[in-house]
């Protein structure tokens, strides 16, 4: 959580780090399981009972899910571009994130460490995976590792390509929100999503999904549900148990 002396603002939370992306909690609802089943009784006589867990599993079983609705979690993500690109399909979170027109792209390097990176900026996946040609959206991971070890030499290639261009580029004195167009959407990227209960309950839903979202994707979503089970137990019971 965000702590704050005199001198500084900073985040204490370790991160979660799963695969290609890590994730870790900024800040929260105060108590949000109970705050949900709160405001939930607003009509109820019985507004204090202290009864959450039983209240939010009828709810959901019955598809009340606007008590979900109420109060905030926030979380910050370091992901590839190209994942991050998928994430902010879903509207109804509020999203801030690392800008390449305001900071020098090489700057990710501080963010990567745990993260399979390249040159400390470009994701570089571990195992070669094949097209699925059964279903488009889908691939399959290679068994052979003569088939991986020549992916990774080919991306380790390009991303040399990419960083010498992009740095050239900042050197020759171009913008940097021109110069960040030598960037695959390998690079890595930051930014936080704030979301309510029902938002994240639905984007853990939809993202982890092994074989339908993407594989990065995947481990993306992983890592959050850790955060967001932690932070709301009794809704992630009420929904997944």
């Amino acid at each position: 959580m965000l702590q704050i002396t005199e001198d500084r603002i900073f985040n204490d939370e370790p991160w979660e780090v799963e695969g290609s992306s890590k994730v870790r909690l900024v800040q929260s609802t105060p108590n949000i399981d109970e705050a949900c089943a709160y405001l939930a009784r607003v009509s109820s006589s019985k507004q204090e009972n202290p009864s959450v867990a039983g209240l939010l599993r009828y709810c959901f079983k019955n598809g009340h899910w606007s008590v979900a609705e109420q109060g905030m979690i926030t979380m910050e993500v370091v992901t590839p571009i190209a994942i991050a690109l998928q994430v902010k399909r879903h509207r109804s979170f509020c999203f801030q994130g690392f800008s390449m027109r305001y900071q020098d792209a090489t700057a990710m390097g501080e963010t990567t460490s745990g993260l399979p990176a390249a040159a400390k900026m470009f994701y570089l996946p571990t195992v070669g995976r094949h097209q699925d040609t059964k279903n488009r959206q889908n691939s399959i991971i290679a068994e052979d590792s003569v088939f991986t070890d020549k992916m990774v030499a080919i991306l380790e290639e390009t991303y040399i390509c990419a960083e010498k261009a992009y740095n050239a580029l900042i050197k020759q004195g171009v913008a940097k929100e021109v110069a960040r167009f030598a960037l695959p959407l390998s690079t890595y990227t930051r930014f936080y999503m704030s979301g309510s209960p029902r938002s994240w309950i639905h984007y853990l839903d939809v993202r982890d999904d092994e074989g339908v979202a993407q594989l990065e994707h995947v481990e993306m979503a992983r890592a959050a549900k850790r955060i967001f089970t932690n932070v709301c137990p009794i809704i992630s019971e009420a929904v997944w148990s």
